[in-house]
Protein backbone atom coordinates (compact mmCIF):
# COMPACT_ATOMS: atom_id res chain seq x y z
CA UNK A 1 0.00 0.00 0.00
CA UNK A 2 0.88 3.63 0.08
CA UNK A 3 0.01 6.81 1.93
CA UNK A 4 -0.56 10.07 0.12
CA UNK A 5 -1.03 13.58 1.42
CA UNK A 6 0.50 16.95 2.09
CA UNK A 7 3.13 17.61 4.72
CA UNK A 8 3.58 21.12 6.08
CA UNK A 9 6.60 21.97 8.22
CA UNK A 10 6.49 25.32 10.01
CA UNK A 11 9.90 26.61 10.95
CA UNK A 12 10.81 27.22 14.57
CA UNK A 13 10.67 30.83 15.79
CA UNK A 14 14.36 30.52 16.65
CA UNK A 15 16.40 28.24 14.35
CA UNK A 16 19.74 29.07 15.97
CA UNK A 17 20.04 25.52 17.36
CA UNK A 18 18.21 23.78 14.47
CA UNK A 19 20.12 22.24 11.55
CA UNK A 20 17.25 20.28 10.02
CA UNK A 21 13.76 18.89 10.60
CA UNK A 22 13.32 15.09 10.70
CA UNK A 23 10.06 13.50 9.51
CA UNK A 24 9.09 10.21 11.18
CA UNK A 25 6.23 7.77 10.75
CA UNK A 26 4.24 7.76 14.00
CA UNK A 27 0.85 7.76 15.68
CA UNK A 28 0.49 11.53 16.13
CA UNK A 29 1.09 11.48 19.90
CA UNK A 30 4.87 11.54 19.61
CA UNK A 31 5.26 7.74 19.42
CA UNK A 32 7.52 6.87 16.46
CA UNK A 33 6.89 3.60 14.58
CA UNK A 34 10.46 3.46 13.23
CA UNK A 35 13.80 4.81 14.45
CA UNK A 36 14.98 6.10 11.07
CA UNK A 37 13.39 9.30 9.69
CA UNK A 38 11.44 9.12 6.43
CA UNK A 39 13.03 12.42 5.38
CA UNK A 40 15.35 15.09 6.71
CA UNK A 41 14.59 18.65 5.60
CA UNK A 42 17.27 21.35 6.07
CA UNK A 43 16.30 24.54 7.86
CA UNK A 44 15.12 27.32 5.57
CA UNK A 45 17.09 30.23 6.95
CA UNK A 46 20.56 31.09 8.12
CA UNK A 47 19.50 30.06 11.63
CA UNK A 48 19.01 33.55 12.98
CA UNK A 49 15.98 34.45 15.01
CA UNK A 50 12.84 35.54 13.21
CA UNK A 51 13.44 39.07 12.02
CA UNK A 52 16.18 38.15 9.60
CA UNK A 53 16.60 40.82 6.90
CA UNK A 54 14.41 40.67 3.79
CA UNK A 55 16.33 40.27 0.54
CA UNK A 56 15.69 41.78 -2.87
CA UNK A 57 16.47 40.35 -6.29
CA UNK A 58 15.58 41.81 -9.67
CA UNK A 59 16.28 44.84 -11.80
CA UNK A 60 14.24 47.25 -9.62
CA UNK A 61 16.17 46.58 -6.38
CA UNK A 62 18.25 49.72 -6.89
CA UNK A 63 15.14 51.83 -6.11
CA UNK A 64 13.92 49.71 -3.17
CA UNK A 65 15.06 50.55 0.37
CA UNK A 66 15.17 47.90 3.11
CA UNK A 67 15.62 49.45 6.56
CA UNK A 68 15.85 47.73 9.98
CA UNK A 69 13.37 49.23 12.47
CA UNK A 70 14.49 47.07 15.42
CA UNK A 71 12.70 44.28 17.24
CA UNK A 72 12.72 42.06 14.17
CA UNK A 73 10.78 44.63 12.12
CA UNK A 74 11.79 45.86 8.68
CA UNK A 75 10.52 48.54 6.32
CA UNK A 76 10.62 47.77 2.60
CA UNK A 77 9.80 50.84 0.51
CA UNK A 78 9.74 51.61 -3.19
CA UNK A 79 8.58 55.19 -2.79
CA UNK A 80 5.60 56.89 -4.34
CA UNK A 81 7.29 58.20 -7.46
CA UNK A 82 6.66 56.93 -10.95
CA UNK A 83 7.97 53.61 -12.16
CA UNK A 84 9.34 52.17 -15.38
CA UNK A 85 7.62 49.73 -17.72
CA UNK A 86 8.18 46.08 -16.77
CA UNK A 87 9.76 47.08 -13.46
CA UNK A 88 10.01 44.06 -11.18
CA UNK A 89 11.64 42.82 -8.00
CA UNK A 90 11.34 39.79 -5.73
CA UNK A 91 11.37 40.56 -2.00
CA UNK A 92 11.96 37.48 0.16
CA UNK A 93 11.09 37.37 3.86
CA UNK A 94 11.17 34.57 6.43
CA UNK A 95 7.87 33.76 8.13
CA UNK A 96 6.01 33.39 10.25
CA UNK A 97 5.24 37.06 10.41
CA UNK A 98 2.95 39.90 9.43
CA UNK A 99 3.19 42.30 6.51
CA UNK A 100 1.50 45.64 7.15
CA UNK A 101 1.04 48.11 4.32
CA UNK A 102 1.37 51.81 5.15
CA UNK A 103 0.72 52.80 1.53
CA UNK A 104 -0.40 50.53 -1.30
CA UNK A 105 -1.62 51.89 -4.64
CA UNK A 106 -1.18 49.91 -7.84
CA UNK A 107 -2.84 50.29 -11.22
CA UNK A 108 -5.82 48.01 -10.66
CA UNK A 109 -5.78 44.98 -12.94
CA UNK A 110 -2.44 45.89 -14.55
CA UNK A 111 0.13 45.94 -11.74
CA UNK A 112 0.32 43.22 -9.10
CA UNK A 113 2.06 42.23 -5.89
CA UNK A 114 2.21 38.44 -5.83
CA UNK A 115 2.58 36.84 -2.39
CA UNK A 116 3.84 33.36 -3.17
CA UNK A 117 3.27 31.63 0.19
CA UNK A 118 -0.36 32.81 0.23
CA UNK A 119 -0.88 32.17 -3.51
CA UNK A 120 -2.43 35.63 -3.66
CA UNK A 121 -2.13 38.58 -6.06
CA UNK A 122 -2.83 42.09 -4.77
CA UNK A 123 -3.75 44.95 -7.11
CA UNK A 124 -5.44 48.34 -6.77
CA UNK A 125 -5.53 50.19 -3.45
CA UNK A 126 -5.33 48.80 0.09
CA UNK A 127 -6.24 50.67 3.25
CA UNK A 128 -3.23 51.72 5.32
CA UNK A 129 -2.59 49.32 8.17
CA UNK A 130 -3.93 46.28 6.29
CA UNK A 131 -2.12 43.22 7.78
CA UNK A 132 -1.30 39.99 5.95
CA UNK A 133 -0.28 37.00 8.06
CA UNK A 134 2.52 34.90 6.59
CA UNK A 135 2.96 31.25 7.57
Amino acid sequence: GFVEGRLVIRRAADESSVNSYAVYWGDGTGQKFVDEPLAVVPRTSSGNNVGEAPTCSGQACSVINIVALGGGKWEVARGRGGYSNLESADISVQGPGTITFHFFQLENGYDFLHIRCLEQDLTGWLTAGTPLLLP
